[in-house]
């Protein structure tokens, strides 16, 4: 239907079903700060770079074997059109 597209929808959370675990739920800065760091670490794998990231989240030497031929994804947000521009 979309040949060579792909879509991620992605968001930083709502307290809905996640405050459940009795956790600290972040603000939303925190939160999209967050979900910025995954998306960028989530492109840098896309790319087929292999990936060490230390911040609100940690990856060790992170890397996909087998990359898909396209990759121009585009990254939603289907509840906050502030989030989606944040991360794009």
């Amino acid at each position: 239907m979309f040949p060579n597209r792909f879509w991620l929808t992605v968001g930083s959370g709502q307290a809905v079903n996640e405050h459940i675990t009795g956790e600290h739920w972040p603000c939303k800065s925190d939160r999209n700060a967050r979900l910025k760091e995954c998306v960028d670490v989530i492109r840098a794998l896309w790319a087929g770079e292999t990936v060490t990231h230390h911040g609100l989240v940690c990856v060790e030497e992170a890397k996909l074997y087998t990359l898909h031929h396209y990759f121009g994804a585009t990254f939603n947000n289907w509840w906050c059109s502030k989030t989606t521009r944040y991360i794009n």
